[in-house]
């Protein structure tokens, strides 16, 4: 991690994104309109572009590597999922 100023807060606000996102992504949301289609995969791009670019402030260039295998390693387990759930 960088030095940052307030590195707890850093940390804390790193989590609740992380913890956010798995909500979000997991929790059954009725949503009264009907979506366009595929518009998951929208909110999904933009969900972890966030969290890319979020990470990626966070550490050094030379760890962007760590960050990709790391959202990977967290989405992918996040599609599994919500492909056996029923919803």
């Amino acid at each position: 991690m960088l030095p940052l100023a307030h590195t707890p807060a850093w940390i804390v606000a790193s989590v609740l994104l992380i913890v956010a996102v798995l909500y979000v992504s997991l929790a059954p949301l009725n949503v009264p309109v009907q979506l366009p289609t595929h518009f998951d995969k929208i909110e999904h791009a933009a969900a972890y572009v966030l969290l890319a670019v979020w990470f990626t402030g966070l550490v050094a260039r030379r760890r962007y590597w760590r960050v990709v295998v790391a959202l990977v390693a967290f989405g992918l387990p996040i599609e599994f999922l919500q492909a056996t759930m029923p919803l």
